[in-house]
């Protein structure tokens, strides 16, 4: 009797541990497809984003200003309010 008991605790607790694994399979499985998602995302972001040749050369000659501290390229919030009409 006692042994049919132990068997059936062990059982139990085998079946728990499996209802366990399927959850986190499960959980698993939904964050891998959340991160296929994300990196699909990120990649469509950066291709939409991505400079040109000419751009990033712009953007690196108005960087290399600024960190020269040449703010000359720049206009005010006032002034660029009034040039767009806001």
């Amino acid at each position: 009797m006692a042994e049919l008991d132990f068997q059936k605790q062990v059982l139990g607790t085998l079946t728990e541990m499996r209802r366990s694994i399927d959850t986190l399979r499960a959980k698993l499985n939904e964050l891998e497809a959340q991160r296929k998602k994300d990196i699909d995302y990120l990649v469509g972001y950066i291709g939409d984003t991505k400079l040109t040749h000419e751009e990033r050369k712009q953007l690196d000659e108005s960087i290399a200003k600024v960190n020269a501290g040449d703010t000359s390229d720049f206009v005010s919030w006032k002034e660029a309010k009034k040039e767009i009409g806001i």
